[in-house]
């Protein structure tokens, strides 16, 4: 516990006991962690800290040493950034923490990453990537909550013992950086709440430089209690060459007439075992009717005036199924997604959605039906 270790070149596995470490050539830290009294990298040395947990009650870098952060997390009281030294985030919720205090000069931090130092730190002489969200340490905050207050808009409420420390907000988008894009860095103070845009069931979360916080929004739309399993298509053959796996949204939701709907199917052809793709669509229309639940009989469709045969623009077909938010019957997902507008259903009651898939080898078109229930 009081000994001073040197290490070149060398490769750290799991816990070490409590020291003094100097690194002058390369290392790094893996699995479980390192927890030490001070740390210091010296010019050109440098550090790895993979998915571990570095602890220390000092940390030196020195010009031209380089600490990586590699989805681990790095904690320290006392931190010291000399001019040329580099910070380099990756993988998830890379940290670099500071509680105490924090000395930073012409640094750069790069990549994707939490940088936390007590509030009050000048580091305007560093370079931050975009990606690196610089907070500070730590505004206690408690009590996040993230609730839609309409289809398209959110309200993200919290609190903190110190409501002038900046804070990280972010929605979760697996095409950002990390995962989740940056809503804002603010304090609390005169931020919360926070009314932002909503599209669907969307998850948001709160850093405080020490603690990440989630929660979900999400408004009830639509009203769908019945799936088309297993339905199926014939081509002019009379044999059955595609499967269809077809959901609209989430099950059990009452939702309104007036707003617009995103409808979900899997279709794969089963001659050939491949999914439909957007080179085998020529175009797609669709044709709204209306149900009519009869006693004595099957029900009456009824085509809805002005939504007969139009031409379906909002579509996605995907190369591949993909799982996306609101797809519960598998963990395959959809390859179709078809965004229906505003006002597409005049009053409430029972409709049915039929797509109709136009193909380009000229064989017969692929029919997806949906049945929907609005109010």
């Amino acid at each position: 516990t009081s000994a001073t270790l040197t290490l070149n070149g060398q490769t750290v596995y799991g816990d070490a006991p409590t020291a003094e470490i100097t690194l002058n050539g390369a290392a790094k830290i893996v699995e479980r962690g390192l927890d030490v009294a001070s740390l210091t990298l010296n010019d050109g040395a440098t550090l790895t800290v993979e998915t571990a947990t570095l602890t220390a009650e000092t940390l030196t870098l020195a010009a031209d040493s380089v600490l990586t952060v590699d989805g681990g997390n790095v904690n320290v009281a006392e931190l010291s950034v000399a001019d040329g030294a580099t910070v380099d985030f990756s993988g998830t919720d890379a940290i670099l923490t500071a509680t105490e205090t924090a000395i930073v000069g012409a640094a750069l931090f790069a990549g994707t990453g939490y940088f936390a130092t007590p509030q009050g730190t000048d580091a305007s002489a560093a370079t931050f990537a975009e990606a690196v969200r610089v907070v500070d340490y730590s505004a206690g905050v408690a009590d996040f909550t993230a609730t839609a207050t309409d289809s398209t808009t959110a309200t993200l409420a919290w609190s903190a013992t110190d409501a002038t420390a900046r804070v990280c907000v972010e929605r979760e988008n697996a095409a950002a950086p990390n995962g989740w894009e940056v809503v804002a860095t603010t304090p609390t103070e005169g931020a919360s709440p926070l009314e932002v845009a909503l599209s669907g069931k969307e998850r948001f979360r709160i850093f405080d430089g020490a603690t990440f916080t989630v929660d979900s929004a999400w408004f009830p739309t639509s009203a769908f209690y019945v799936y088309v399993a297993q339905a199926e298509a014939f081509d002019s053959r009379g044999d059955s060459r595609w499967e269809i796996v077809a959901q609209t949204t989430e099950a059990g939701i009452m939702g309104y007439r007036n707003e617009g709907r995103l409808f979900k199917a899997r279709v794969r052809d089963k001659l050939n075992d491949r999914y439909l793709t957007p080179s085998d669509v020529e175009s797609i229309t669709a044709t709204l009717y209306k149900v009519t639940k009869l006693w004595n009989g099957p029900s009456e469709w009824t085509p809805v005036a002005g939504r007969e045969n139009f031409v379906v623009d909002a579509v996605s077909v995907l190369e591949t199924p993909t799982l996306v938010d609101g797809w519960t019957l598998d963990e395959i997902g959809p390859n179709v997604l078809i965004q229906t507008p505003p006002g597409m259903f005049p009053e409430g009651g029972e409709y049915r959605l039929q797509a109709t898939f136009h193909l380009t080898d000229g064989r017969d078109p692929v029919v997806v039906t949906f049945e929907a229930k609005v109010k």
